[in-house]
């Protein structure tokens, strides 16, 4: 008790001192009235000691503090070797309550404007103002106009480090980038983070969107189609990204380009409900001028909001047919009637709805009927790479030998990636580490079987696993030790898996991919039927059953059907080619005959008595990609049809798609108007996926507060602005290679050429 006592006498005594060395009133008049020279020679400043001030010349002008000591303290001085000093507050000396605050460089601010805000509420704070380069680099020049070209450029050049090369918006106050600039021209002013911001949004206004609009107003109706879907930021925002897709054509030179460009990225924190997402689609299109007439074909995957929010986007069968309900059976399509409606409260699922097919399977026997068909009709189809991803994933969700041994695949990645010890020594051997399982990415089972099974990985895999369980301490974690059977069977899944991955790739991939997707369909199944298998034939048969399932009543659909017949690189040839069996299991595709009487139903017999005439070659050799199909046959007909001279043309297995239609559009005007709307269908939505893993990049570590209006705003700048710059570069590149050509001597090794255009850069 005596101790505890002495301990709060002592603690009392301290607080005593502690409020002795306060600064009195009496302190603070004789402090005031002696002059700053007179300060350290005085001493006793305050009540309880001596303590010396003295002031530093030119501190009161430094920018860090310099705002404050103009409207709220005054500087009385620093202390003797210290960096802390002394101010008074000015509105307290008015007011007769003045005393000495004692700050540091750091906390002068801060904490000088907590005193404002806590004892002088009726003033108010202002902020330090942003300072400019001069304040950090005086120069005797004067500052370059807004209006200046120098000055416009480097305001450009700044929203480009931002969108482009992912800068956050504040490196602008950077000490060390402005130090760059102000060596390279001190006349260039710098604008704040929040100026920055305000200008990439205008300039995305002004220019991205009208540059987005501008194209589409020449392209014909339902010519443009769509991708969507709905993505969540690591901040917990919802956004509905949207993509378009259409061919855009040049008179000259003659020549069809793809086009893909992002329209949207908005937030969309509403009910993932199909109603929501066909509303926020609609009023994101509406923003930029795009009518519902623009639009062809809507790509999405199956989720049931999806189908749910769009299904009465599709215009009614008799619209598009007729000949009545009687046909509509005959060919199996569903009907409004035939579709359960379901409430919009379980829209929620992203679960995979069974498609329903535009035209259904169509039987080999030749039909009489005559179709007539209306060009651009909107309809909703979902994305053929996610449907392969789901025939892997239901296989894998039935368990079996299967997740077994994935499961034992993916104790080893993990028990490499939480041991950075282990890591670093895998790494070291191999120069690289197994690829950590990520179940959002496609075909991700495929590439960590694919990474762990190559022989130089597996055989050091099981060395150091083996030297951890002989070890003095063996982690609790460890797997045991696999052998080559266990490598057997992953090597026997991945084989099953890799045609799957291929296809998938395949459809994702940038460019001309509708044209792909009976080809992909019927090679992948082909591909597994003839794969060899000892301990997986009933992950083999379970694959082939999930692919018959999902694909097989979509081969006759309009888009798979004529993109493939109005692709040069395969025609009738690709409905040749029927694929392998697998004992009872086998895909029905239709014939050859079927699939040009559905071709012929989309174009009226038009009889010409020109002869064919074709002003591109096929090069020599048949790519790897149709290794499969027929042998190319040179028959040709002097009178016939657009398609009959169409189809007469040789198989052309090299060439561009596009650019044969370009070359041949005035031959065949009326399968020109199919390829253009047909050939730029994306048979995925891996495009729009792509746009959201570059969100995501932007979003994370320094970038992580920004809005959704924000990550738009550079999204779109760096769609915009990425090709102009890769063109400029590409042109300086080449301009470069001229000019260290035309100095090169005999016997001297070329200069390089500096660009043509220096004026971009910041030299005055």
């Amino acid at each position: 008790m005596s101790s505890q006592h002495s301990k709060k006498k002592k603690t009392a005594s301290g607080s005593d001192q502690r409020i002795k060395k306060k600064t009195t009133q009496g302190d603070l008049a004789a402090l005031v009235s002696k002059s700053p020279n007179n300060a350290e020679e005085d001493g006793d400043v305050t009540g309880s000691g001596s303590q010396n001030l003295a002031k530093r010349g030119g501190f009161e002008n430094l920018p860090q503090v310099k705002s404050l000591f103009e409207t709220q303290y005054n500087y009385v001085g620093h202390k003797k070797s210290s960096d802390k000093f002394v101010a008074t507050c000015k509105r307290c000396i008015e007011i007769g309550t003045s005393k000495l605050y004692l700050f540091d460089l750091t906390s002068f601010k801060p904490n000088g404007n907590r005193h404002y805000r806590l004892s002088h509420r009726d003033i108010a704070v202002e902020p330090t103002p942003n300072h400019t380069v001069k304040e950090f680099f005086p120069s005797t020049q004067a500052e370059f106009s807004k209006s200046d070209p120098i000055q416009s450029r480097f305001n450009s050049n700044l929203l480009d480090l931002v969108s482009i090369d992912g800068l956050i918006y504040s490196f602008v106050n950077g000490i060390g980038f402005r130090n760059l600039i102000s060596d390279l021209n001190p006349r260039v002013s710098f604008p704040d983070r929040v100026t920055l911001a305000r200008r990439l949004n205008s300039t995305v206004n002004k220019t991205v969107k009208p540059n987005i609009k501008k194209p589409l107003a020449k392209i014909q109706e339902h010519n443009v189609h769509v991708t969507t879907d709905i993505w969540t930021t690591r901040q917990g925002d919802g956004i509905i990204g949207i993509k378009c897709h259409y061919i855009e054509k040049t008179e000259n030179p003659r020549s069809w380009n793809l086009v893909s460009k992002v329209l949207a990225a908005e937030e969309f924190n509403d009910r993932h409900t199909g109603e929501n997402i066909k509303k926020n689609f609609t009023n994101c299109l509406n923003s930029l001028g795009i009518g519902h007439n623009k639009i062809g074909y809507l790509v999405t995957d199956g989720a049931s909001n999806m189908v749910c929010g769009f299904r009465d986007w599709i215009n009614e069968i008799e619209g598009s047919i007729q000949n009545d309900d009687s046909f509509v059976e005959e060919m199996g399509v569903e009907t409004d009637s035939d579709i359960e409606e379901r409430s919009d409260e379980s829209d929620c699922s992203d679960e995979e709805e069974d498609e329903i097919p535009i035209f259904g399977v169509i039987d080999d026997s030749e039909t009489e009927q005559d179709m007539h068909i209306t060009l651009g009709e909107i309809f909703r189809f979902s994305c053929y790479a996610h449907r392969f991803q789901l025939v892997v994933k239901d296989v894998l969700a039935k368990g079996g030998r299967p997740k077994d041994v994935l499961d034992c695949a993916n104790n080893i990645i993990k028990y490499f990636m939480r041991s950075s010890y282990w890591r670093k020594r895998l790494k070291k051997v191999l120069g690289k580490v197994l690829l950590k399982p990520a179940p959002t990415r496609w075909n991700y089972t495929f590439y960590i079987l694919e990474r762990l099974t190559q022989d130089n990985v597996y055989e050091e895999v099981c060395n150091l696993i083996r030297e951890a369980s002989t070890g003095p301490r063996k982690p609790k974690t460890l797997p045991p030790t696999p052998s080559m059977e266990v490598k057997e069977k992953m090597v026997e899944i991945r084989n099953l898996l890799k045609p799957i991955c291929e296809a998938t790739n395949l459809l994702q991939s940038d460019g001309v991919t509708s044209s792909l997707i009976y080809y992909a369909v019927v090679n992948t199944y082909d591909e597994i039927a003839t794969t060899p298998t000892k301990l997986f034939t009933r992950m083999k048969s379970q694959l082939l059953d999930g692919l018959k399932s999902r694909f097989e009543g979509n081969l006759t659909d309009a888009v798979v059907v004529l993109s493939a017949l109005l692709d040069p690189r395969q025609k009738l040839d690709v409905f040749k080619f029927k694929p392998a069996s697998y004992g009872t299991r086998s895909l029905h595709t239709p014939s050859a005959a079927t699939v040009k009487n559905i071709f012929e139903t989309f174009y009226k017999p038009d009889k010409s008595t020109c002869s064919p005439t074709s002003t591109l070659n096929g090069g020599s050799g048949q790519d790897y990609t149709f290794k499969k199909l027929p042998q190319i046959s040179t028959r040709t007909d002097e009178e016939s049809d657009e398609v009959e001279r169409y189809l007469q043309i040789p198989r052309q297995p090299n060439l561009d798609p596009l650019e044969f239609w370009a070359a041949n559009e005035l031959n065949f005007p009326a399968l020109a108007k199919l390829a253009g709307i047909y050939l730029s269908i994306p048979a995925s939505t891996g495009g729009i996926e792509r746009v959201f893993s570059r969100l995501g990049s932007l979003g994370r570590a320094r970038r992580s507060s920004l809005t959704p209006t924000s990550l738009q705003n550079i999204l779109l700048h760096r769609e915009y602005r990425l090709p102009i710059l890769n063109e400029k570069l590409k042109q300086k590149n080449m301009s470069a290679k001229r000019q260290g050509n035309t100095n090169k001597q005999p016997g001297k090794r070329p200069r390089s050429g500096k660009p043509e255009d220096e004026s971009s850069g910041l030299n005055s």
